[in-house]
């Protein structure tokens, strides 16, 4: 929990004792979660794996289809 909540505190605002004191686990699992997302898409934008602009457009408008 010490090693999870020291990498939270270090990405967010909030100090590790924050993060410590937290009695919502889910919280702390989301944000553990998201970091991790963020820096993986962040190490793939830097192995130059991007996806081209107009690839991006066309897959963000089928998102919007499927929940009308």
């Amino acid at each position: 929990m010490k090693k999870s909540t020291t990498k939270i505190h270090k990405a967010s605002d909030q100090s590790r004792f924050f993060w410590v004191e937290s009695k919502d686990d889910k919280d702390m699992v989301l944000r553990e979660w998201q970091l991790k997302a963020i820096w993986q898409g962040i190490a793939e934008a830097d192995a130059g794996k991007l996806l081209p602009h107009e690839e991006a457009v066309k897959r963000l408008r089928k998102w919007g289809k499927q929940g009308s």
